[in-house]
């Protein structure tokens, strides 16, 4: 997941530079992860409850989730290589 918003200029520049290359977007259709956005632009409950699961307060976050309910989550500071 990854939780993002219009006026987060963070996230935007964590999307050119790390989330939308070819690297990425390779690793995810070779690992068969889907790449989810939680946009936090407005009012979102459901987006503020997770990141509150999450114990993370602000944006962006990065996490991968899996089937069984685990998570990974990156840290704040994200390259192409995590």
């Amino acid at each position: 997941l990854d939780f993002t918003a219009e006026w987060c200029a963070t996230c935007k520049a964590n999307d050119k530079a790390f989330i939308e290359t070819d690297t990425v977007r390779k690793a995810l259709e070779r690992t068969g992860v889907l790449p989810m956005q939680v946009d936090m632009t407005n009012d979102h409950p459901e987006g503020d409850k997770l990141m509150d699961k999450l114990g993370r307060n602000g944006i962006p976050i990065y996490v991968i989730m899996f089937p069984d309910g685990s998570y990974d989550l990156l840290p704040e500071a994200i390259t192409a290589e995590l």
